[in-house]
């Protein structure tokens, strides 16, 4: 219900055609990373806004956000803390997790501006 009701809020504020989400819970066990991306695919462009909602404390994985005219420039680094949300535009700003020392849980996932298939 909670994911509904803030696809809601930002269909409204931002303006964006949001009409369904995507999402999974995500794991990094010691050692795991991401290199730096984008969520947006090249042959599909239905990723909107990117979410992270961190479950657990961990040591190391922080979540690095690069500023959107400089890919090679940190704008923000986000530690894993419980209760943290952390939303970006998919299509535009790269990212990327760093190694995890402890296990860290999160629910990932995008608002999309296609329906969901059924």
């Amino acid at each position: 219900l909670e994911i509904e009701c803030l696809q809601i809020l930002l269909r409204n504020e931002l303006r964006i055609s949001i009409k369904s989400f995507e999402g999974h819970l995500a794991f990094y066990s010691h050692g795991d990373f991401y290199k730096k991306h984008i969520d947006q695919h090249i042959t599909t462009r239905h990723r909107q806004i990117s979410f992270v909602s961190y479950l657990n404390k961990s040591i190391g994985g922080e979540l690095v956000i690069y500023n959107r005219e400089n890919k090679n420039s940190i704008e923000k680094i986000v530690y894993p803390e419980p209760g943290t949300l952390v939303l970006f535009l998919s299509p535009i700003i790269f990212h990327e997790v760093k190694e995890t020392i402890s296990e860290r849980f999160s629910l990932t996932g995008w608002f999309r501006d296609d329906l969901p298939l059924v």
